[in-house]
């Protein structure tokens, strides 16, 4: 029941970011192992008709990006880097939609907000002057709708939930007047995971929370948009739990209708969707990582748009305001990779 001697440390190789799982030792004194290649966040941007990826921003860890009105801004959220505040471990950001440095848009409150890697919206309102996005309040569980000036300051708070309940996907009506989130409650443990789903519509003042849709129309949390006509609000709708099916919808925001624009599998919360300005097409990051898919409303038929970018994963999405190009973040390396670990003996021979 005792320690027969200090075990011995063996470094792993370099350019690996996580040991797994050990694979076995064989008679050549070789172990084998499972590893993890480093992991490289960026965020591009892409001609709409595929082709070239330019590089806008390298690093960090840029999660859903979100055209200016005017194009010439990509906000997103990111590390905060220095000056964010030790609380705060992502913050919303900005660059240059042609690249450059990534700045911080700073929050000042009393209540610190922590910002998710997913479901905080980040929409800008339509007049660029404002950013809807959804945070918590440290030490509260529940996500609530807030709006914030662009250039950051003093935020709004526009809902106030409870948890089990969650604020999320927030995004603005075209005339700026208006807010839609995704309501759920937060069920951990069960199969869905998110129960009570909703699509609700709140004024960007803040006030009365109206709901747009039925929990019997299972709205899949991912991703809510609204369309520039100002008619339409699209969404996933969970359609086979086993499968991560999902229908494509749009609702009427006047009517409460909906329609089915497509079907497609393993929809997850890091697909995004967006439209075309035109409010004829709707367009999200692929479930295989590698292409952007776009639908045309009338013809409800899935077309690829590819990118030249071979090893990098795509997640997280949006559409120019002027439909030329489209905004997504990538993710290469993270692989499993199997390694083979030799002449390690002389290191434990020499450590006794």
């Amino acid at each position: 029941g005792k320690s027969v001697g200090k075990p011995a440390k063996i470094a792993p190789p370099e350019g690996v970011e996580e040991l797994r799982a050990l694979v076995g030792w064989t008679p050549e004194d070789k172990i084998g192992v499972i590893a993890s290649a480093p992991q490289e966040f960026a965020l591009y941007s892409l001609p709409a008709t595929g082709g070239k990826a330019a590089l806008v921003t390298r690093g960090g860890y840029p999660t859903q990006p979100r055209w200016s009105p005017d194009g010439k801004q990509i906000f997103h959220t990111n590390f905060a880097g220095e000056g964010g505040g030790a609380w705060q471990k992502l913050a919303l950001a900005s660059v240059s939609a042609t690249g450059g440095e990534v700045s911080t848009v700073p929050i000042q409150s009393e209540a610190k907000i922590y910002k998710g890697g997913w479901g905080g919206g980040n929409r800008i309102s339509p007049d660029g002057k404002k950013i809807v996005f959804a945070g918590a309040k440290e030490g509260d569980k529940a996500m609530h709708v807030w709006t914030l000036p662009v250039e950051g300051g003093t935020p709004t708070q526009l809902t106030d939930e409870t948890y089990p309940i969650l604020c999320l996907l927030p995004c603005w009506s075209p005339d700026g007047k208006s807010i839609a989130f995704v309501r759920a409650k937060h069920s951990p443990g069960t199969l869905e995971y998110f129960q009570d789903v909703a699509i609700c519509v709140v004024s960007a003042d803040g006030g009365e929370v109206k709901s747009l849709t039925v929990p019997s129309d299972r709205v899949n949390v991912g991703s809510i948009v609204w369309s520039p006509n100002g008619r339409m609000i699209a969404y996933f709708m969970l359609n086979k739990l086993e499968s991560r099916e999902c229908l494509l919808k749009v609702i009427s925001v006047e009517s409460g209708e909906s329609q089915v624009i497509c079907s497609h599998k393993n929809i997850h919360v890091n697909i995004e969707l967006a439209w075309s300005p035109d409010s004829k097409r709707l367009a999200f990051n692929g479930p295989d990582e590698k292409v952007i898919k776009v639908v045309s409303l009338d013809q409800k038929e899935l077309m690829d748009v590819k990118t030249d970018l071979v090893d990098v994963k795509i997640y997280h999405f949006d559409w120019s305001p002027d439909g030329k190009t489209f905004a997504f973040c990538g993710v290469k390396g993270g692989g499993a990779e199997l390694w083979m670990l030799e002449d390690f003996l002389h290191l434990v021979k020499r450590s006794k």
